[in-house]
């Protein structure tokens, strides 16, 4: 059990900078993503976020490209959604992205500077995956001798017309080609671009402790990574066969139900920190309501049948804008978007707010969230990049689009936070081997045990009418109840929320339990 001691922790800023957060809404396009697909995969609502950003971070892949100081990145948004199995992962494949996006790229098939493909691959081996050779049965190493005996038996071949000496050059010299190269390179379907959907990613060798295992590791964090420098590229060496290159420029979404070794991949193991990872176990209270939801829909005609195209007539727009805001400004791919001064500050907070939400946590977790950390601020950067050219079709000055602001900034920090509260949580369940403690709402008595302790000693100005507490002050006597993180009992609170009442003076948060829980 972690000792918690509230003196040398300041809930506050932690709080402070989540409201900033949550009160930055998504643009108006993400959220009617979010709409549509949620109806096909109920429940799924950050999943089906980071979908989008996932197929738009792929469209402007080559008109963008993020700077950070010396080095850059690209804006690919690599998703790894790992959640309880049959709770609408594979809905949301299915009946949504695969036909969506498939659209998407039709309509882009004479656009130079998209020239990508959708993916649905599962077959987890590097023959298939990075490519293979074939031998060329005709393969002689006298291929040159060859050669130059059939240019010899030509010359001198007297009774031969021009036109039956050029056809007989033409054999000659493609008999040597054919036979002067042993191998056939054949490249795998993730060589070049588009989106790669993984599914049954729990098969693909990542998450078991053996040789193989440890060859696709290497192999997946070589294609996440920034191809802009070539660092994305694979050389698959065989001895006495050529090198086959992999250039892969794939976004990946990979799907998987939470396989047995997951913990010690997330320790061990640096492939999924090179993702942006969402980690859920559902419980079957919320099993049940998904299956429920499902039972509404049965003999009730759908307005349309097959995935909902008309979500690609926004994110095409958007695309549009951004290649011709790329050209005008030379096809720079550095100068498509511009940044506020205040958003690395912004960035900033999200970092430090980041280092405060784990302070207090089991040592050991801290140690595994810590090595997600830059790559996380990494995709806060990416997703504020693509909040910022989402939010271009509605600025009607041409001047002030494709700037990114401290508003776009928490837009991405929102996303993410989602994402690596979801991992801690997840963290903290199985290092400390009490799933079933954490993951339930029995707390409750011990909330509403620390509201009493917190209205006791309320400063006036920690308190409102009606009685309402300072929500600081109630999570402070909360972890001295509990005994836990302050990370594990800001979590828990969220997750027993509605249980509360909250209002708010200024940027203060007040609560007080609701009449039916006292």
């Amino acid at each position: 059990m972690n000792n918690y001691d509230i003196e040398d922790y300041d809930m506050g800023n932690v709080l402070e900078e989540n409201q900033l957060v949550s009160e930055q809404d998504l643009p108006s396009i993400v959220r009617n993503w979010e709409k549509v697909c949620t109806t096909y995969s109920r429940y799924n609502n950050i999943p089906a976020i980071i979908s989008y950003y996932t197929l738009l971070g792929d469209l402007v892949k080559n008109l963008i490209e993020i700077p950070f100081g010396a080095t850059t990145t690209d804006t690919r948004v690599h998703f790894c959604w790992i959640q309880t199995a049959r709770t609408g992962k594979t809905t949301l494949l299915h009946n949504v992205l695969t036909g969506v996006s498939k659209s998407i790229y039709e309509q882009l098939e004479a656009d130079e500077y998209v020239n990508s493909k959708v993916v649905n691959f599962a077959d987890y081996n590097t023959a298939s995956l990075v490519g293979s050779h074939t031998e060329n049965k005709r393969f002689n190493e006298d291929a040159l001798q060859i050669y130059n005996r059939d240019i010899q038996t030509i010359e001198e071949n007297i009774v031969m017309t021009i036109d039956e000496r050029a056809t007989a050059m033409q054999l000659a010299v493609e008999t040597r080609n054919r036979t002067s190269e042993r191998w056939t390179i054949h490249l795998g379907p993730v060589n070049g671009e588009g989106i790669w959907f993984a599914d049954e990613f729990e098969g693909s060798g990542v998450f078991k402790d053996k040789n193989h295992s440890e060859n696709m590791n290497i192999v997946f964090q070589t294609l996440m990574n920034n191809f802009h420098n070539g660092s994305n590229i694979y050389e698959k060496i065989l001895t006495g066969k050529p090198m086959i290159p992999l250039d892969c420029r794939f976004s990946l979404m990979a799907l998987t139900f939470p396989p047995e070794q997951l913990l010690q991949t997330v320790a061990q193991k640096g492939i999924l920190q090179r993702f942006l990872p969402y980690i859920k176990e559902v419980e079957d209270d919320s099993k049940t309501e998904m299956t429920k939801s499902v039972i509404k829909g049965f003999g009730v005609r759908p307005e349309n049948i097959g995935p909902p195209l008309h979500l690609t007539k926004g994110i095409l727009e958007i695309y549009k804008l951004t290649k011709a805001r790329f050209e005008s400004v030379g096809k720079d791919r550095l100068d498509t978007v511009t940044y506020n001064p205040d958003a690395a500050d912004a960035l900033q907070s999200a970092f430090d707010s980041m280092l405060e939400y784990i302070n207090n946590v089991n040592p050991k977790i801290r140690s595994i969230i810590r090595l997600f950390e830059v790559n996380l601020l990494e995709y806060i950067a990416k997703l504020a990049v693509l909040n910022c050219v989402s939010m271009s079709k509605g600025i009607n000055n041409p001047e002030e689009r494709f700037i990114v602001s401290v508003a776009n900034v928490r837009q991405g920090t929102y996303i993410v936070r989602k994402c690596y509260t979801t991992l801690v949580e997840w963290l903290e369940k199985e290092i400390k081997g009490d799933a079933k403690t954490l993951a339930s709402k029995s707390n409750i008595k011990e909330f509403q045990h620390a509201y009493q302790v917190a209205l006791d000693r309320a400063k006036p100005q920690e308190l409102m009418e009606g009685g309402f507490v300072w929500k600081n002050l109630l999570l402070e006597d909360a972890g001295k109840v509990l005994r836990q993180s302050p990370a594990w009992v800001y979590t828990k609170f969220n997750g027993i929320s509605e249980l509360f009442e909250t209002t708010k003076k200024g940027k203060q948060v007040f609560v007080k339990p609701k009449k039916q829980e006292e």
